[in-house]
Order: structure tokens, then sequence, then C-alpha cells
């Protein structure tokens, strides 16, 4: 689970942005709260973050990518790191972003954070709580010598005692991992690659439990568990029938295809989808919406297609088959989105979503939500949108809605409804719209762009000319 995330000089953010999913003393909706496994933490299933356009929400998804993919895929030999810092200070800004995990994963509460700049990581760190009591596994340093950058470790006596490798002792072995850490590489990403498993959970956790789905993000195993698991395909299929546009269920449709059908292929991604298959796995061709093409080997050694088929009804009761091009950009968002909260609310995973809201009716999106909270008790599902629906503490507690507002310096302040003072008998979205809250955009009058004037013109010009 996320306990709490922060971020520091990234993006929009100069100051510390802090986000927290530990819950407020607020007894509404208890269904939407979890227990750590020693009892002693309430922490938030769900939160929703508003903002105007261009205030930061997604930079909040970014942050949390960017650590994510350098701890999974480590940083290139001498290669500077791609940190965006924040841009718009008066002069040159030389200070490292900084960027904070408090987690909960395998029974044990985790902070890991980094410091970073573009030519390397300036600190590193990663402290467990257990037992209640924080213990330091290790803390990464870099400074600059006098024959170049400079990384050491103390690694904590707890890390010591669970790693050992051959005749090396832990102490001996966590410092030759620590010698070839690389300046720009993290030292957590070293050590997993170097077997020091005693700091697996906390890479497991950003490899397998942090998901994060982008606006155009998409369910890659959709076509292939359809065609295979027949529940699956059952569930999803009431689930588009519920939603009241129009699907009466929906099937898989599976073609041999021949080589000679990829001949406009690029040969770079032929070379790619060959790799894969070479694997065993499937591949996924286009993987944008309506153009994605599932390709997979099957026993005879044949390249087949899964296509999906969406089933209506006419007036007299008949079908009629609609392939997926030919549905809505709305009924291919849900039907992506649909699996991916599914899979959520039986695992506990955390999933951030950017505009989950985007292409859907906000209906739909409310629905989506009121059912993944009031039918499951696990997952965390974090969501940025501009859907004012959801807006309603008949669905969300005051602690699980969020704003990020832009100040006049380009600085992104992040803070929850439970921050401010609002009385309990406030619409909220009502007061979200009037500015109460901020994080609205900050309109003028179209007057002032010259449109009206330039419109003008050109009626007047227009009446002025020869019949």
């Amino acid at each position: 689970m996320l306990l709490q995330f922060s971020v520091e000089n990234f993006l929009s953010f100069r100051g510390e942005a802090k986000f927290s999913m530990i819950a407020s003393s607020d007894d509404r909706h208890p269904r939407h709260v979890l227990s750590s496994d020693d009892k002693k933490r309430r922490v938030l299933r769900s939160a929703a973050i508003y903002g105007a356009n261009g205030h930061g929400k997604t930079n909040l998804v970014h942050a949390l990518i960017f650590i994510r993919d350098l701890i999974l895929e480590g940083s290139e030999v001498d290669k500077p790191l791609k940190v965006r810092k924040f841009k718009t200070s008066a002069g040159e800004d030389k200070s490292p972003a900084t960027f904070i995990f408090n987690i909960h994963t395998s029974g044990v509460e985790y902070e890991y954070g980094m410091k970073i700049g573009r030519s390397h990581i300036h600190e590193e760190w990663l402290f467990a709580s257990p037992n209640g009591r924080e213990v330091p596994l290790f803390e990464r340093v870099t400074t600059m010598g006098k024959d170049g950058l400079l990384t050491t470790v103390e690694a904590g006596p707890s890390l010591v005692k669970q790693t050992k490798s051959g005749k090396l002792s832990g102490k001996d072995y966590l410092e030759f991992v620590a010698f070839g850490t690389r300046p720009n590489q993290p030292f957590l990403t070293e050590a997993i690659q170097r077997n020091v498993e005693a700091l697996r959970p906390i890479f497991d956790w950003f490899r397998n439990d942090l998901q994060i789905i982008s606006a155009e993000g998409e369910y890659a195993a959709l076509e292939i568990r359809a065609h295979k698991d027949s529940d699956f395909i059952t569930r999803l299929s009431a689930a588009i029938r519920n939603a009241g546009i129009g699907i009466d269920h929906i099937e898989t449709d599976v073609r041999t295809i021949e080589v000679d059908d990829f001949r406009d292929v690029p040969s770079e991604m032929l070379r790619e989808i060959s790799d894969t298959l070479e694997t065993g796995n499937v591949a996924l061709l286009g993987a944008r919406d309506s153009n994605r093409i599932l390709i997979r080997k099957n026993d005879g050694n044949e390249l087949e297609v899964i296509d999906l088929v969406f089933v209506h009804r006419r007036e007299d009761g008949s079908e009629v088959r609609f392939t997926q091009d030919e549905e809505s950009a709305g009924t291919r968002r849900l039907l992506h989105l649909i699996p991916m909260i599914a899979d959520l609310s039986q695992s506990d995973k955390t999933f951030v979503i950017d505009e989950i809201d985007r292409k859907l009716h906000p209906l739909l999106a409310y629905n989506l939500l009121s059912n993944f909270l009031g039918e499951s008790d696990c997952g965390q599902l974090i969501f940025t949108t501009h859907n004012t629906h959801l807006l309603d503490l008949d669905l969300l507690r005051r602690d699980e809605i969020w704003f990020v507002e832009k100040t006049a310096d380009g600085n992104s302040q992040l803070y929850s409804l439970s921050d401010l003072k609002v009385r309990a008998d406030v619409e909220i979205r009502k007061g979200y719209l009037n500015g109460r809250f901020g994080a609205i955009p900050f309109l003028g009058s179209t007057s002032s762009l010259g449109w009206e004037e330039q419109d003008d013109a050109r009626t007047n010009k227009q009446k002025k000319a020869p019949a």
C-alpha cells in the first residue's frame, strides 16, 4: 500500500508537495479504509485529484513514473539522468529533485527516498519499521572528490545481518555492491541485480504493486484473456451490458494470418514482433485504441490474430456484430478500464490512473468508482479527473479529495479537502466550481483576445463587398 509520497523541485513542483493516503479521523465510509497488518495504520483505498489544465495533476503522475522507471530499468553508463527540475525559478537552481515514498508491503513499513541531479544521485536511503521502530537499511551519498564522483553506502546492521554471498560476509558483500554502484545508478537497483534479496520487497512493490496507467493506457491482456478465460469474458460482457451502451455481449474471433499480411509494417517493428513471439509470448501491434492487433503463435506454429467482436441486438432481437474500431472511443476506454479495476478489486496493488474519466460520460465514471469502493475491500485507486460529479461526499470522504493549484510563479501546490475548513453542510461540487477550494481555471473574457473586433471587421467587410 502507498502511505505517502512527496516530491520537490520536479516539473511544476518547486516546494515540497506531499500526497497522503493515511486516513484522517473521519468516520464516514468505513469501507474506504484499509488497516495495516498490525492495525496501527488506517490507509485510504482511493483518492481523486482535481485541478485546472496545466496545474500539475499529471506532473504528480509523471513523478511516480520517473522514480519507478529509474528503479526498475536503472540508468545508462555515463548518461545524464532524465530528471526535469522546476524551471521557472529566478536564476539557475542547482539543488536536486527530491522524491520520498512511504509504503507498506510484506507486513513492513518502509521509507525510500532519493535526491537526484542531472549527473548523479546525491542521496538515497531506505528505512524499515518492522516492529514499529524505524531502522536504517542503507544510506547512500554520492559526492564530488578529487578523482571525480564517489559513491559511499552505509548499510544498517539489519541489512548486513540478512546479507551474505559465498565466503563474503554481509558487510563485505554490501561494500562490494556499493563499490560497483555508478553515481547515476540507484543502489537499490544495483543491489537487486546482485541478489541482495533482503531488499526484494521494496523493489517488487515498484515492479508489481505500483501500476500506473496513462490517459491513453490500455489493458494489455484484454484480447488474450477474453479468448482463454470464459469467466472473464462473461463478467466483462455483463459489465458492458449494464453500462447501457447498447452492447449485448462480447465474443472473440480468431483468424490465421500469413507473413505477407505484414508487408506494410516497418522492418524494425517486424523484428520486435518476431523476437517477442520467439519467447512464446503474444505480440501487440499498434497498441493504441482501435488500431491494436494482438498476434500469437498457435500450437501448429501458425500466426493468429485475436479480435474482439461486439454483439448488438436489432429491434427484432437478431444479432449484429461490430468490430472494435466501429465502437465509440468512450466504449473502448470503458472496455479497458473495467478489467483494470476488476483486477484491482482482487489484489493489494496500487493503481494510479491519469484522467480516469477521459472519454467517459460522468455517470459511467461515477458508477465505476462506486462499484469499486462498494464491492471490494482491497486495493488502492488513485486518479486524476475533471469530473465534478465525483465531488460527492456520498461517494468519497473528504480526505480522499485532493486539489492541485498552480501559483503565479508556476509552482504547483497540493492539498486535500480535509486540510480546508469547510462546513459540513457545504455542497462540495458547487463550492469547487465557484472557486471556493481553488484548483480551477482563471478565466478571462474573450473580449480581451480581440476576437470580437476581428469578427466585427470581417462582418463589415462582407457587407461592403459588391453583390
